[in-house]
């Protein structure tokens, strides 16, 4: 809730199967308080991730990809430059489904019951494995596991008792993006890898995106980015208020959606994916893993993620004053969609830092290159749904 003491916060019980030899955690044993904590991963905006690790680890490296310097931007971007009033705040403090767990993530809002966690699987405990694959607990399950592993006998391991607490909560989250180790990690206090993210495969070059998505006009995105001719290097992009709309849902997404957009890909981050095909296959019907849908209000008039919109009455939506920056009084429903204001244009940085074009200037920008004007080259970029997802 919101305004509550981190210290005050109830705790979970989790057991963990720990190589004494070795100090690393072979599996842990999880009751339905912490597997409603875990489950509510998937349905947690990125946006709420972002800020809520930023918050609770500092002193981390929190860093999940561009994320944060996406949200950071939306975060300076003045109140004028969106829509209405509501945009920004939709954005920052994104809707998330979840109702009120025995540890909330959260402290900001409490959780909306859009759903009920309470099936018949929740009775039952489940056996997380140190690289974050999820099954119902069984004597079956642990043999499987052990002789997976190699190991003989439980001679080595040792059954040790601990509290789950808001903050191991918020480090498990992060590790999950960036450890192969993440109970090892968060539990037994060695933090090898967990905050640095490991490296993505090569994404497709600006040579062989250009172009494609062309027989799609409407789900097709334009903008102009400005390259280094010598290594094909993106310094910058300019465009209007469609791709910043594009890039701002991905703060609304949630964390099951973007798993499911990676899925196709060769992209591997830390155990999300483990994690992520493990809870939807163990929790296949009747919960949130299967009911993760973006709000209305978060869809937009080119919507290339192709995620599902909750069907909300729109008439009854709060959204104060609405302003698009044109001078057409006349608003149609789908006007109401997109965040930042139309007729306005934007740079975008390679890392995702967004600038309004009346806060900058191109020239004091080009000078800060230190890159010879000859050596910089426009291309005309059209997104599609595909490119998108990388």
């Amino acid at each position: 809730m919101a305004g509550t003491d981190v210290s005050e916060r109830p705790n979970c019980k989790l057991i963990l199967v720990v190589d004494k030899e070795k100090n690393k955690v072979v599996w842990a044993e999880a009751g339905k308080d912490f597997v409603h904590v875990v489950r509510s991963f998937m349905a947690l905006p990125m946006g709420t991730i972002v800020r809520l690790l930023e918050k609770y680890e500092p002193n981390q490296k929190s860093q999940i990809g561009c994320y944060n310097n996406l949200y950071k931007s939306v975060s300076d971007l003045p109140v004028d430059d969106f829509m209405r009033e509501a945009c920004k705040g939709m954005l920052l403090y994104p809707e998330k489904q979840c109702r009120q767990l025995h540890l909330n993530i959260d402290d900001d809002t409490e959780c909306d019951e859009i759903f009920d966690l309470n099936i018949d699987g929740d009775k039952r405990s489940v056996i997380i494995t140190e690289n974050m694959k999820v099954e119902f607990a069984s004597i079956a399950v642990v043999l499987d596991t052990l002789h997976g592993l190699g190991y003989e006998n439980l001679d080595k391991l040792e059954n040790i008792c601990v509290d789950v607490g808001h903050k191991e909560v918020l480090s498990l989250l992060l590790c999950l993006f960036s450890s192969e180790t993440p109970l090892t990690d968060v539990f037994l206090n060695k933090h090898s890898s967990c905050g640095m993210m490991t490296r993505l495969p090569d994404m497709p070059t600006l040579t062989s995106m250009q172009g494609r998505g062309e027989a799609e006009p409407n789900e097709v995105v334009s903008l102009t980015v400005f390259v280094r001719k010598r290594d094909m290097k993106v310094m910058c992009a300019e465009s209007g208020h469609e791709f910043v709309d594009l890039l701002c849902i991905f703060l609304a997404v949630p964390l099951e959606s973007v798993w499911e957009l990676l899925t196709p890909s060769s992209v591997q981050l830390g155990c999300l994916g483990n994690f992520c095909t493990s809870m939807k296959s163990l929790f296949s019907t009747g919960d949130v893993v299967s009911t993760c849908m973006l709000p209305l209000e978060y869809s937009f008039q080119k919507s290339l993620l192709g995620d599902s919109y909750e069907m909300n009455n729109f008439s009854d939506l709060d959204y104060g004053s609405y302003d698009d920056g044109s001078s057409d009084s006349e608003e149609k429903p789908h006007d109401f969609s997109g965040f930042v204001k139309r007729l306005a244009d934007y740079m975008i940085l390679d890392d995702l830092t967004i600038k309004a074009a009346n806060s900058y200037s191109p020239t004091a920008f080009l000078m800060e290159l230190d890159v010879g004007f000859k050596e910089i080259k426009p291309h005309e970029i059209n997104i599609s749904k595909t490119q998108v997802c990388h």
